[in-house]
């Protein structure tokens, strides 16, 4: 992956625009570049901001100049190959109940498909989690199956329930939290993906990979389900 751009955006950061490859793998090497580019240029570095195809990096214009932070990026990024970042996978229990799930009969109409046939392609996938973004904690995740891939909706909703699991494009998210939304909402957990009173709040982190298991209304009123973390 190549360095297209590095720009200056403001007096205290930089942004760094790379060429897109395969969406993964891209999105791989952007979480070990910025966590090379955090841990090897602390302090001087405030912080390390990720989007699709891009980093920012804020530093602190007091201590070290924009030429001699661009030549510490480099110098980071041309070691970064002997680094790896650590990696999981998450399994989150979700009830694709209609009651839950209360766009799901409009996706299976939309595709054409069965209510079983747009779980089970959904919950046979492994995603991969990009980055977090709208809201605190929600996670944008590839990975779903291209038959699965629909339109958002046309006017979004002003409250989706916390725990919704949603379908936009070609994406699938989760909603931490209660909040306005355009998302198609297939199903729900019952699983906390955001806890403010944690030192890492979210359950869910850029590069993690998650798999969803079906469970029944019943073991979701009960709360009878539990996420599993797995360390690879």
């Amino acid at each position: 992956m190549k360095i297209l751009e590095l720009t200056s955006v403001a007096e205290d950061a930089i942004r760094i625009e790379f060429e897109p490859s395969d969406i993964q793998a891209f999105n791989q090497q952007i979480i070990l570049w910025k966590d090379v580019l955090t841990k090897k240029l602390s302090p001087i570095v405030t912080d390390v901001v990720m989007g699709y195809r891009t980093l920012t990096i804020y530093f602190n214009p007091l201590q070290i100049s924009h030429t001699k932070v661009t030549q510490k990026i480099n110098d980071a990024i041309n070691k970064s190959s002997t680094y790896k970042t650590p990696s999981r996978l998450v399994k989150i229990p979700v009830c694709y109940d209609i009651e839950y799930g209360i766009d799901l009969e409009e996706v299976a109409a939309y595709h054409k498909l069965s209510l079983d046939n747009i779980i089970e392609k959904h919950s046979n996938s492994t995603y991969f989690v990009n980055f977090l973004g709208f809201s605190p904690g929600f996670p944008f995740l590839s990975g779903m199956s291209k038959h699965l891939a629909t339109p958002r909706m046309e006017t979004p909703r002003r409250k989706v329930p916390a725990g919704s699991v949603a379908i936009a494009g070609d994406q699938t998210g989760i909603y931490p939290s209660s909040s306005p939304g355009g998302w198609n909402i297939i199903g729900r957990t019952n699983v906390e993906l955001l806890t403010l009173t944690k030192k890492e709040p979210s359950l869910l982190l850029p590069g993690d990979h998650l798999q969803f298991y079906p469970i029944s209304k019943e073991d979701f009123d009960r709360r009878k389900s539990k996420v599993e973390v797995i360390s690879k």
